[in-house]
Formats: C-alpha cells, sequence, structure tokens
C-alpha cells in the first residue's frame, strides 16, 4: 500500500529537514519527505486541506492494563469531595450485575476534597456491607478498603506493617481501611483475577480509544500477568506499539532466558526496562524528601536501601537489562541518579531510566545530562499538584517539576501520562507542559513560568523523546525515509492560543502505515 500526503506543512521533527510539503509512505515506513512530487504511480492521495502531519505520539510512562481495566471498575477521578464519592459508589453498587465477586476502582483524591470526615472503612461498609471493595487512589500507591476486605485478606491490628508498606490504624489500632506502598500486596492472593480473554478484549477496545488521541503506542509499568497478555495482543497485530517494562520479579527469567531491553519481541512489542520503585508519591506524602512534610513531620521513605538497589541495577545492566525507576522525592531522585550514573559509566550503551523525577534538586541536574539518564515525565500531574506541591514541599516546590530546566540541560526527557493516575490524552499533557496550570483551567494562573516549555518541546517530549525511551530512535518518532510510518494530522495549530490542545483531537491516524483512524473528508 502506498499513500501520498500533501495539501499542508508537515513538521517532521527531525532537525536535518524540520519542514516539508510531502509525504510518501510504502510498506509500513516513510519512504520519502520533501516538495510535492506531483503524480506518484499507485499513491492514495490523502489531501491535508492545510493541516499539519506529525509522527505519531508515543506515551512513556502507563500502566494500561489498568486503564484497560477500568472498564470493570469505577473511576473515581472526578468526584471532588467524599459526598460526590458517595454518590458514585452507590450508583456503581446498584448497577453492578453479580459478576464481580470482588468490587474496585481508582482514582479517589483527598488532596481535592474540603472535608476528610468519616473517611475510612466505615464509609464502604456502610454503602457495600459485606460485599469486599477495594478503591485504589489517584496515585495508585494507597487502596481503601471496607472491613469485608481486610476480613478476607486476614487483616487484623495484630498484622504487621510488610517491608516497604504501612497498614493504616485507628486511635484504637485497628485497621481503617487505609493500606499504603507494598502493604496493598496482603490483599493480592485474595482478590479474584478478571478472566483472561475478558481483559484482552478490554485492551483491544481500549487502543481503539488510543487513536483518536493521535497514540501509535505506550510503555507499559506492569505486573507478570500483563506480560503474556499484551504479547498475545501484539502476535495478534492489532496496530499498536507497546514497550513493556518487566516487573522485578521478572529479572531473574529474563535473565535466564536471555532476553535484552530494547529489544524486540515482535513489530508491536519490545521489552524495556526492569522497573524499580525507591518511593512513593507526593499525594500520599511517601516520597522520600530532604525536607519532611509539614503535615507528618517525616521525610517519607525509601522502598528499597540504597546498597540493595544498587546491587539489582548492576545485576540488571551485567545481564544487559537496563532499569527503569519511580523516583518522585528530591533525595530519592538523587540516590537514583548517582547509582544510574555508575551503571552508565560501566555499561554506557545500555539505556537507564528515571521514572516521574517529579522533584529534581539542582545539584543532579548536572549528573541526568552527563550521564544521558532519561527521565519519563508527566506534565499532566502538573495540573493536579500546583497547589498540593508548595504545601507538602514548602522547600523543594521550587525545583518541582523542573521540565524546562532539564531540557535547556540537555536531560533526554519523553512525556506520558501515568494513566490511569491521570488522563492518558496527550493533548491535555501538552497544555499542561505549556501552559502549568491547575486543572488545566485557562483562568488559573501558570504555576513557575519559567518552566513552561514551547510547543516544539512537548511534542518532541511525545515523539522523538518518546523515541529514544525506547531505544528506537532510528525507527521511529520522526518523519524521514526508512523510519516507520506512524503518523497523525491536526489541525493548523500556529496561529491558535495553547488552549487549542484542551479540545485537539487526531484527524487521522496512520500506524504502520496503516490509516487505524480518521476524521477527515
Amino acid at each position: 500500500m502506498k499513500t501520498l500526503f500533501r495539501g499542508g506543512s508537515v513538521w517532521t521533527m527531525n532537525p536535518a529537514q524540520p519542514r516539508a510539503a510531502a509525504v510518501v509512505v510504502e510498506d509500513g515506513r516513510v519512504r520519502y519527505v520533501g516538495d510535492d512530487p506531483g503524480f506518484v504511480p499507485g499513491a492514495t492521495v490523502i489531501d491535508l486541506d492545510g493541516r499539519l502531519l506529525l509522527p505519531a505520539f508515543t506515551d512513556t510512562h502507563t500502566h494500561f492494563m489498568e486503564v484497560a481495566r477500568l472498564k470493570f471498575d469505577i473511576d473515581l477521578s472526578d468526584c471532588a469531595s467524599l459526598n460526590e464519592v458517595r454518590t458514585a459508589l452507590i450508583a456503581f453498587r446498584d448497577r453492578w450485575d453479580g459478576r464481580m465477586s470482588w468490587l474496585g476502582g481508582v482514582g479517589w483524591n483527598k488532596n481535592v476534597w474540603p472535608s476528610l470526615e468519616g473517611f475510612d472503612r466505615t464509609f464502604l461498609d456502610d454503602i457495600f456491607g459485606d460485599q469486599p471493595v477495594t478503591f485504589k487512589s489517584k496515585d495508585l500507591h494507597t487502596k481503601w478498603c471496607n472491613t469485608a476486605a481486610l476480613r478476607a485478606a486476614g487483616i487484623t491490628r495484630h498484622t504487621p506493617d510488610p517491608p516497604g508498606g504501612r497498614i493504616g490504624r485507628d486511635a484504637r489500632g485497628e485497621p481503617d481501611g487505609f493500606l499504603g506502598e507494598r502493604a496493598w500486596l496482603l490483599l493480592q492472593p485474595f482478590i479474584p483475577p478478571v478472566g483472561h480473554e475478558q481483559l484482552k478484549q478490554a485492551a483491544r477496545d481500549t487502543v481503539r480509544q488510543m487513536w483518536p488521541l493521535g497514540l501509535a503506542g505506550v510503555h507499559m509499568m506492569e505486573g507478570e500477568d500483563a506480560w503474556k497478555l499484551f504479547e498475545e495482543l501484539a502476535d495478534e497485530g492489532q496496530r499498536f506499539r507497546y514497550v513493556f517494562h518487566p516487573p522485578l520479579s521478572m529479572l531473574d527469567e529474563l535473565i535466564e532466558r536471555g532476553l535484552r531491553s530494547y529489544t524486540s519481541v515482535n513489530q508491536w512489542f519490545d521489552i524495556g526496562g526492569i522497573k524499580l520503585f525507591m518511593d512513593g508519591s507526593i499525594g500520599s506524602q511517601t516520597a522520600c524528601m530532604y525536607d519532611p512534610y509539614p503535615d507528618t513531620g517525616d521525610n517519607g521513605y525509601l522502598l528499597m536501601q540504597p546498597d540493595e538497589f544498587e546491587r539489582l541495577v548492576n545485576r540488571a545492566a551485567d545481564a544487559g537489562l537496563g532499569s527503569a525507576v519511580h523516583a518522585i522525592g528530591d533525595r530519592t531522585v538523587h540516590i537514583v541518579a548517582q547509582a544510574l550514573a555508575r551503571a552508565r559509566r560501566k555499561r554506557p550503551e545500555l539505556l537507564q531510566r528515571i521514572e516521574h523525577a517529579q522533584c529534581v534538586h539542582p545539584d543532579d541536574v548536572a549528573v541526568l545530562a552527563r550521564e544521558q539518564i532519561y527521565c519519563a515525565m508527566q506534565p499532566i500531574h502538573i495540573a493536579m499538584d500546583t497547589k498540593i506541591t508548595p504545601h507538602h514541599w514548602p522547600v523543594a516546590a521550587q525545583y518541582s517539576y523542573p521540565v524546562r530546566t532539564l531540557l535547556n540541560a540537555g536531560v533526554p526527557v519523553g512525556f506520558g501520562s501515568d494513566a490511569p493516575v491521570e488522563t492518558i490524552n496527550p493533548f491535555h499533557g501538552i497544555y499542561a507542559a505549556l501552559r502549568r496550570r491547575y486543572r488545566n483551567d485557562p483562568s488559573e494562573p501558570i504555576w513557575m513560568p519559567h518552566e513552561a516549555v514551547s510547543v516544539e518541546q512537548a511534542l518532541a517530549a511525545y515523539t522523538t523523546g518518546a523515541a529514544q525511551g525506547a531505544g528506537a530512535q532510528n525507527r521511529q518518532g520522526r518523519i524521514a525515509a526508512g523510519m516507520a510510518a506512524d503518523l497523525i494530522v491536526l489541525d493548523d495549530f500556529t496561529a491558535q492560543p495553547d488552549e487549542f490542545w484542551l479540545g485537539a483531537r487526531s484527524r487521522l491516524t496512520m500506524v504502520g502505515g496503516e490509516i487505524v483512524w480518521q476524521d477527515i473528508d
């Protein structure tokens, strides 16, 4: 199949040829970029009609299985108060068809609620009674459970906090329904899984929802169960690219199988780095900081001791496996940056990533740039955290979400969403990077405007930057001869205000040379 795009402007994201008038695609790859060639034998012509042609987007940090699971669970992310949560949960309960023996959901965010009165397990008991329910917080670092769920898992006042986790307790020492960080793993053996085929179909349907958003692929941070499911989906050939970052629990298996990071299992499925967790989040006040949180008086905590962390990074690197490390707090980012820098000096060809990098002390910026440690950042988090960051991090707020600082220093950066923690819509992520406003509300002031980026920088972070974060910069992320034909068509935004991005969508999405979505004549 051969396709000619003409009649608009091509933003190639290729520094050697930033703009062009036409593109020819054949056999899944870009074959020509340049002036309008006129007639191309055998080509289907797509008239851009003044629109822009760009590389398709890739989200560099998702929990895509969890996004698919929202088809079975309830999403509480739009609830602005406990009363709204109650209304949503009652409606959820009343339409429950009985097929799921354990109900769940995601998205509650206590940081935006005006009151937390009654926020504990008994709140859920009043609605669900003896039906076990668990709801993940918006940042995925805390689970809120009712008494039936705790009872089913055998969690009592005598259950000790597991390593790297906390069981919330009331004034009497009884579990209050909140399981922080790795404490929620105590529930896992008791929650019946959704059927494999059900999840697979949900994932197929979710992919179809990604194409109008201009997404041709995602980087995934998932558990072992997701590997098989998404490898099967990739084998089916649905046009969507997955970079799977395996959990630590798969390290031994990957070494035994001789698998390497940033190599392809097939055209649609690549292996990323081993996903490691080093701290929590700002919303749960568990990200590890140099300075204490005003509300708790502590500094958050590390989920792994630095020497153990470095041992794992080096063991993986010796086997040709990179690391993708969750690090949010400034102390955590420092520890991780130092360890990854040493690993890079031993194996400079191996990509090492920091996931989130929400708070980077200025002293660590030079290390990240010098050692080319990749930072997968989520500007959409800025839209929610502009209010809580100055409160929780009164000292470190001044160097939080330092997107422009990192880019200007030469640190490799790619953008993503952390979906379903935030919306997977990359256009909303672009707006957040450009304007840094609370809830992406145009009426709100810009928070730390010196860290706002340009449109070109934001687009690069979703295209060339995303490709670099998958070790795929020589085959994806740019419109150049020989590159994968993953393309999108957008309305011309060059003379539009930044608010254009809040309502933007792809008018046409092509993945691997095939048009998978189209909304133009």
